[in-house]
């Protein structure tokens, strides 16, 4: 996690980067992260499982898509 927070850093120094990590189910941390702190925007990405998986236990992308407040960007 540090390295990805000192590359972004170095590529947008203007840009204000927090790193946390936490314990739980990934979507709500994530959805709940987001609303506390106000965010504009959550940008995730997507595994790509197989679309069976995804039927029966669903993907952390979509969850945080269906229950975030802000808009949610998808990226595969």
């Amino acid at each position: 996690m540090s390295k990805a927070t000192e590359r972004a850093t170095k590529l947008k120094p203007n840009l204000r980067i927090n790193a946390e990590l936490k314990e739980g189910d990934a979507s709500i941390q994530i959805v709940e992260t987001a609303a506390n702190g106000q965010f504009d925007l959550i940008v995730i990405g997507h595994r790509g499982h197989s679309k069976i998986n995804e039927l029966f236990l669903g993907s952390t992308s979509e969850k945080v898509a269906h229950t975030a407040r802000c808009t949610v960007l998808i990226i595969n």
